[in-house]
């Protein structure tokens, strides 16, 4: 059974109308020329607009242009058909590295790693810096790719443009190697605790030996102490934080005491989890 409903199909012929006069309105303005995106060709050294010279030449920087090879130019509001891959890595791409490169060393700085200064936030921020990563990475290797086909254009004379540093080319490469480095040899944490080790021995010189650990919760060195204890035999550990829900930090053993099977800084001096 049908029900007739005149006041709603009459509304919704009024909105079907208002809609329809929106469109139409919208569409109007759109194609209004003044409204119409810009695509005079520019150079893609210094962006000077190219319309209508006789010679292709920019007159402004000198940078040559072919008007028949859309590589050669920008046209203006898009990076398609020129040479923005070919040419040094962006602000963006060039703050990645070095951010993610910054946050790894500090990381590895401490006993526990990582998981001992931001806790389990830590996996996170690795999986947000190998995503990162991976896009700088790709976006290095397209415009390593981009100049090597445009290697008969800079052939005929088309320079890369000057405003851009070269420098920027070498900020990848250096931090992978930086990351590198940390993996191999723990640097990090090696240099870390050589500038707080003399600390860390005029603290223990200072303590009295007992069984009993004692609450420090200060900064000793460059590293944050939680507690300190040191038994009557000489041994000593500094608790510096927890990682994955166990203590960590350094261990002190005299000459004459066993040697632990953990990261090895001097004879008497090692990183562990307890």
């Amino acid at each position: 059974m049908l029900l007739y409903t005149p006041r709603l199909s009459s509304c919704e012929g009024l909105l079907g109308s208002v809609l329809r006069r929106l469109n139409w309105t919208e569409c109007y303005l759109n194609d209004a020329p003044e409204n119409q995106p810009d695509s005079r060709p520019e150079c893609i050294s210094c962006g000077y607009l190219l319309h209508g010279l006789t010679r292709q030449v920019c007159p402004e920087c000198g940078q040559p242009f072919d008007e028949k090879d859309p590589r050669t130019f920008r046209v203006r509001g898009t990076e398609s058909g020129s040479l923005e891959w070919a040419m040094p890595p962006s602000k963006f791409e060039v703050a990645i590295p070095p951010f993610f490169a910054g946050i790894y060393i500090f990381g590895n700085s401490f006993p526990g790693g990582a998981m001992e200064w931001l806790g389990f936030e830590a996996i996170g921020v690795f999986v947000i810096g190998v995503m990162l990563l991976g896009y700088a990475v790709f976006r290095f290797a397209g415009r390593i790719s981009d100049i090597r086909s445009h290697r008969d254009l800079i052939a005929r004379g088309l320079r890369l443009p000057e405003n851009r540093r070269r420098w920027r080319w070498f900020v990848l490469p250096v931090c992978l190697g930086i990351f590198l480095s940390v993996c191999l040899t723990d640097w990090p944490l090696r240099s870390r605790f050589e500038m707080s080790r003399a600390a860390f021995e005029q603290v223990l010189s200072q303590t009295t030996p007992s069984d009993v650990e004692i609450s420090v919760n200060r900064r000793i060195g460059f590293y944050g102490v939680r507690s300190i204890r040191l038994d009557p035999s000489g041994h000593a550990i500094i608790q510096t934080g927890m990682s994955r829900f166990k203590s960590v930090g350094f261990c002190f053993r005299p000459k004459h005491g066993p040697i632990p099977s953990h990261l090895k800084f001097t004879p008497n001096w090692f990183a562990k989890q307890f």
